[in-house]
């Protein structure tokens, strides 16, 4: 029973630490989101930046382009 137990402790030991190694990639995805965020933010209100295309604009960029390549050439 005694070996059972202290695997069992060694088992409840490793899920707490596997839990909190997720909760730090959570932590860490929010951050990076937070920063690209502000990054973007600081560079549209001190440097002129472009304007982006709507979605379906690139969208119909994108085919133009994939079409061009995927000709045959002669």
């Amino acid at each position: 029973m005694g070996m059972l137990s202290s695997l069992y402790q060694q088992w409840k030991i490793e899920i707490k630490h596997f839990s909190s190694i997720l909760h730090l990639e959570y932590y860490i995805e929010i951050v990076s989101f937070s920063l690209g965020v502000y990054a973007g933010l600081y560079a549209a209100q001190n440097y002129e930046v472009a304007k982006v295309d709507e979605p379906g604009v690139i969208i119909d960029k994108m085919k133009k382009y994939i079409d061009e390549i995927m000709k045959p050439k002669p």
